[in-house]
């Protein structure tokens, strides 16, 4: 048998893909630009936990893969005292009316370099993360430094890191994917998810990688291949690695998976397993703290009543979803900035139907009355398991960031939900077209453009006043 992952198909078949599928081009040339603009727009740190992603990236830079525990309380590392500063200086659009942003704004900040005397700089919740998915961000900081820019310029390389890469693996799983392909890439253009590969979070990376990740697994199912399993079982570990919520993830390719190779699926969910245990003991144990104890927080008490009181959670899980569910909806479409930049109503009504338009059209192209009772069990076992992911983030959130017995859940973000939407196009038969039809190419050029235009809007009239 040849073999699948040659030097040769690693450098150019990424390329040749999304050369190939016309959808998958569309998407990188219009996200690119899309995304440049954006990139300008938005006034650094006003991403959620953009500050604290930004002190990760740049200790991973600077070789710090692993945090300390600074005190009982807080977690990071040594950095310097010119990109702490740098960090936390674009706070005047946060909790009253907005000030405008101009160039000379900008510029004021090139006097903090990348350099200087160092200082323990606390980050509590990002430094347990792995560095995987901070590795291009680390890599524009560090050509940046190499170059003597400032921390703005390599706040800037870090962010249009994360929008190449982003961009580049979202369009080849888009040219990979078989199942639902243009509600794939409307999930991957949504305002939210383009907002992201435009800061230095690790959520971009994540959301683009599950992609990947699901439309491998719709080809390996059709082509049985070692190697790309291996690289499915290692993509999903690093994902669930960095959001343990999604642990039932692990499990797809054992759901997706034909029968007759259960033996090599079960071994795709035990390295997955077991990358993410290794990520737990090596990057999450030795940084992690409790966070909010003067609010009562306390994940060990929070579990033990869980255990004792079920009901209560549900009770509390049933009460966060009456009054959020709609909140969270429209967060996972779009609510930008710092999650203080609504979009209108007709957008939000937009989005919807055009998620609805493209669930329907894969629909319509696939053939569910062909389809073998198996492969409904396989449809019913995804939904299950990212029934189970959703549950996951509330328990997470319920223990890490909720005062012990609450009636509601706190900190939960409709950006959490990304991968999932991701992954629930595996629940789509496939398309007895290959290629893409001129209607879909039409109508996902129209929404991407519609898309971009809506929030360029809501982010000038927001922080330029125009």
């Amino acid at each position: 048998m040849q073999p699948v992952f040659t030097m040769r198909r690693l450098l150019f078949g990424p390329w040749r893909a999304i050369w190939h599928e016309p959808l998958a081009r569309l998407y990188v040339c219009l996200v690119l630009p899309i995304g440049v603009v954006f990139l300008l727009t938005i006034p650094p740190m006003q991403m959620p936990d953009e500050m604290t992603h930004f002190l990760k990236s740049v200790a991973i830079s600077r070789g710090d893969f692993v945090g300390i525990r600074l005190n009982t309380r807080d977690a990071g590392s040594s950095l310097p005292a010119s990109v702490v500063r740098f960090a936390w200086s674009y706070d005047q659009w946060i909790g009253r009316a907005p000030q405008p942003y101009r160039l000379k704004t900008l510029l004021g900040n090139t006097s903090e370099g990348l350099g200087g005397p160092v200082l323990p700089a606390g980050y509590p919740n990002t430094v347990i993360y792995p560095p995987a998915f901070y590795l291009p961000q680390a890599l524009g900081i560090v050509l940046a430094r190499l170059c003597g820019f400032p921390a703005i310029v390599a706040y800037f390389a870090s962010c249009l890191a994360v929008l190449l890469v982003s961009t580049f693996v979202g369009g080849w799983a888009i040219a990979l994917a078989g199942r639902a392909r243009l509600l794939l890439a409307m999930v991957l253009s949504l305002p939210m998810t383009l907002s992201l590969f435009v800061s230095c979070s690790q959520d971009a990376e994540q959301i683009a990688f599950t992609a990947l990740a699901v439309a491998l697994m719709v080809r390996w199912r059709e082509r049985l291949s070692p190697g790309r399993a291996v690289v499915i079982a290692l993509l999903l570990g690093l994902i669930v690695a960095a959001k343990p919520s999604y642990l039932p993830f692990i499990l797809l390719s054992a759901v997706v998976a034909d029968i007759g190779r259960w033996k090599m699926a079960a071994a795709m969910a035990i390295v997955s397993g077991m990358i993410v245990m290794a990520c737990g003991f090596v990057f999450t144990r030795p940084a992690k703290v409790g966070f909010l104890p003067d609010n009562h927080v306390d994940a060990h008490a929070q579990a033990l009543g869980i255990l004792h009181h079920p009901l209560h959670f549900l009770k509390a899980l049933q009460l966060t979803l009456d009054v959020t569910a709609g909140s969270l909806y429209r967060q996972c479409l779009g609510v930008l900035g710092r999650l203080n930049i609504d979009l209108s109503h007709f957008d939000y009504g937009f989005l919807t139907m055009a998620m609805t338009a493209a669930s329907l059209l894969a629909l319509w192209k696939a053939r569910p009355f062909a389809a073998a009772p198996i492969d409904y069990l396989r449809r019913c076992g995804v939904l299950v398991l990212l029934a189970g992911s959703v549950v996951l983030c509330f328990v997470a959130l319920y223990m890490i960031w909720t005062p012990v017995g609450h009636d509601g859940i706190d900190g939960v973000q409709g950006r959490y939900f990304l991968p999932v939407a991701v992954c629930a196009t595996l629940l789509f038969p496939n398309s007895r077209a290959a290629r893409t039809s001129m209607a879909e190419i039409g109508l996902f050029a129209f929404y991407l453009v519609a898309v971009g235009y809506m929030t360029e809007m809501k982010l000038l009239r927001f922080f330029w006043l125009v």
